[in-house]
């Protein structure tokens, strides 16, 4: 279950960043850096941490995939 959980996160990373500046607005500077904080927090092993960063981040962008 880890190993999916932890696939799932880095295609989310390179999807996120292959289309990210082409969707986002320059602005959105504080948007990224949630995302960032969300990773760090699952690569630490703080899951659930990680699920609301994520959860959050993904109510401030809902377009984002």
């Amino acid at each position: 279950m880890k190993k999916i959980i932890i696939v799932f996160i880095i295609f989310f990373s390179l999807f996120n960043l292959s289309f990210a500046q082409n969707l986002a607005p320059s602005g959105n500077v504080n948007l990224d850096r949630e995302f960032f904080n969300a990773e760090k927090l699952f690569f630490q092993k703080k899951y659930n941490l990680s699920r609301e960063a994520f959860l959050l981040y993904l109510k401030k962008r809902p377009l984002s995939t």
